[in-house]
């Protein structure tokens, strides 16, 4: 749940093998909606739980992220319509960016859904940025920021 409001609820669940994705699917939905519930003193009927494949391309080298016990800070990227011949072609500069920049958390891209090509978007959760301030920094580095793959980009911190 990110900090201050409670606004959603994220899990990154691993799934071994495509069959596993709805169940983990259904088994989020049943956090979230109870999570959500929780943090609002009542019911979360209006809950829209969206289960996505996540191309995670960095993972952490400390093992996985642990929100609970170390700050973990998050950007959401979402990509521009009409994006996906500039993201492929600046792909191979951003992952150079990403190896270089040494950042520690789990990194990927959301495929476009119903197996249509491309992505949404890219998600980061980062353990070694040291504020919100340090990760937007960094996020307009980007080479997918700079060439304008992205709409907009979301930052805040898990708890």
């Amino acid at each position: 749940v990110m900090r201050g409001e409670a606004n959603g609820v994220l899990l990154v669940m691993r799934a071994a093998k495509e069959a596993d994705v709805d169940a983990r699917a259904r088994a989020a939905d049943a956090l979230a909606r109870k999570l959500l519930s929780e943090t609002r003193g009542g019911e979360a009927s209006e809950v829209e739980v969206v289960a996505r494949a996540w191309n995670v391309v960095f993972e952490p080298s400390g093992g996985p992220l642990a929100p609970a016990t170390e700050r973990v800070l998050g950007a959401w990227c979402e990509d521009r319509d009409g994006a996906l011949t500039l993201r492929k072609d600046t792909r191979p500069k951003h992952l150079e960016f990403l190896r270089e920049s040494a950042h520690d958390g789990l990194m990927g891209a959301f495929p476009a859904p119903n197996g249509a090509p491309g992505a949404v978007g890219s998600l980061l959760l980062l353990r070694s940025v040291a504020s919100l301030d340090e990760l937007r920094a960094w996020t307009a580095q980007d080479p997918y920021a700079r060439a304008g793959v992205f709409h907009s980009v979301s930052h805040f911190e898990l708890s």
